[in-house]
């Protein structure tokens, strides 16, 4: 499975420990940063999502 490399170092030390991960993002390099758009309502600031991973069920029990 390919894995973002801003968190690949993390992913690592969970499969290390027996935690299955199906997939994961880091936002591309862009979590956390301020993002600016605008529609009928008007202009509107927010952040980029924060990364994620999931996990298989299973593995749950680890946490």
């Amino acid at each position: 499975m390919n894995v973002d490399a801003c968190i690949a170092d993390e992913i690592q030390k969970l499969n290390n420990q027996g935690v299955i991960t199906l997939g994961c993002c880091c936002g591309h390099g862009k979590a956390g940063q301020i993002v600016e758009y605008e529609n009928k309502f008007g202009k509107w600031k927010t952040h980029h999502d924060p990364p994620i991973t999931l996990i298989k069920e299973k593995a749950l029990n680890w946490l």
